[in-house]
């Protein structure tokens, strides 16, 4: 890696559908994240992708006992910034590598983070939908990364699927949406009626 100095930061939801990542990274890797768990939280009201009604976001939560997989990926740390205003409703944490699984090691001197959504703290959870945009770019990147075992590990280790799915894959308003193939549109729907998900 010469591309001077690097930082890497472990994505879950979309971040891992590398055809969603906008800045130039480095690499990146399949992974693993022990001491976490995914959840849907409600987004809060100045969130930029929220242009069209309420909707909840993918979070991940320290959590012992759990991991989840993802994706760690590595960037120039002069696109730091850039990332960060992507996820400028979260936090970004720095993880301990001890808590990584991956393929092999993360190079000397390079910090590691996650990005924790600000309403982990809400009090209230009033539920809204998912963006089946934001849901398709999601899956497809487990998809990639995992095959379909990722994508029913995806859904198995996630909490909060009780909320519906906000039908809007044809008028996408999630800003990185992705094309996706007949069989993997046909899959996902499948998959999330057979979790017994709701479509509105």
């Amino acid at each position: 890696m010469d591309d001077g100095p690097i930082v890497a930061y472990f994505g879950y939801g979309s971040l891992v559908n590398r055809s969603t990542l906008r800045t130039r990274y480095v690499d990146a890797a399949p992974a693993r994240l022990n001491g976490w768990r995914r959840c849907w939280r409600p987004r809060r009201t100045d969130d930029p992708i929220d242009g069209e009604g309420l909707s909840s976001l993918l979070s991940a939560r320290q959590y012992e006992g759990h991991a989840i997989d993802g994706l760690l990926v590595y960037d120039s740390l002069d696109n730091l910034p850039a990332v960060d205003r992507r996820e400028a409703t979260y936090d970004r944490v720095a993880v301990d590598l001890e808590r990584l699984e991956l393929a092999f090691a993360v190079p000397d001197g390079c910090p590691v983070y996650i990005y924790e959504a600000h309403t982990n703290t809400a009090p209230h959870d009033p539920g809204d939908p998912i963006l089946q945009s934001y849901l398709d770019a999601v899956m497809q990147g487990f998809m990639h990364e995992f095959g379909e075992a990722g994508v029913r590990g995806f859904l198995h280790s996630t909490d909060g699927f009780e909320r519906p799915v906000r039908v809007d894959r044809h008028d996408p308003v999630y800003p990185r949406a992705v094309d996706l193939p007949d069989h993997q549109r046909a899959l996902f729907d499948d998959l999330l009626t057979e979790k017994g998900v709701t479509f509105v």
